[in-house]
């Protein structure tokens, strides 16, 4: 699914899965870390599972397409962890974070703002 609008929009819901990301100032050019959150919308609590290699893949967008970033988060615990990432320009970027919960693939878009 493609972020269907941009702007500032760190939290999202597909089916019972939810992931939120922090609301740290998104500085262009500069290192942000931004805290990662995944959770279930019923209660429970996600079952997670490396997926290519990590708990979840982040890929992000310049909204012209110009641009791509892909990060994992740092110090995952069961349901939270750490982006670190660098948007290199000013503007709208979507994103989007996959990760398997009981064996399912999630793929949940936000966008985010770099001033």
């Amino acid at each position: 699914p493609t972020p269907p609008v941009l702007g500032d929009r760190r939290s999202g819901t597909i089916g019972v899965s939810s992931v939120e990301i922090g609301k740290t100032k998104i500085t262009a050019g500069k290192m942000v870390m931004l805290d990662l959150k995944m959770s279930r919308t019923d209660g429970t609590a996600p079952q997670l599972t490396p997926y290519l290699g990590a708990f979840a893949h982040i890929i992000a967008t310049t909204s012209d397409g110009d641009e791509l970033i892909h990060v994992h988060p740092m110090g995952t615990t069961a349901t939270a962890g750490m982006i670190h990432a660098t948007f290199p320009a000013a503007g709208d970027y979507r994103i989007w974070i996959q990760y398997i919960d009981s064996g399912r693939l999630i793929t949940v878009p936000l966008s985010v703002t770099a001033n």
